[in-house]
């Protein structure tokens, strides 16, 4: 019984050590949702320059390469968070 408890207490002195008290999940709550989001950004990012690449070595009209463009709402609808 005393053996969990030891365990524990020199992982929170360990944890002290490094400087990352608190929770032990809370770390990765906090990294998380910041991952997600420069995850996202960066998918956007190589999307939109993705269309402008496409633009220009597309051997269609100008008429036909204006109508190369990002769908934002199926962009929108990709970025809704779901459980």
């Amino acid at each position: 019984m005393l053996l969990p408890r030891r365990t524990r207490e020199g992982e929170f002195a360990v944890r002290a050590a490094l400087g990352r008290l608190g929770r032990p999940g809370q770390a990765r709550a906090d990294r998380e949702p910041r991952l997600a989001l420069a995850g996202a950004a960066l998918g956007i990012g190589l999307a939109a320059l993705g269309v402008e690449v496409l633009r220009v070595i597309a051997p269609v009209s100008a008429a036909r390469k204006a109508a190369i463009l990002l769908d934002w709402q199926a962009l929108g609808f990709a970025l809704v968070p779901r459980s």
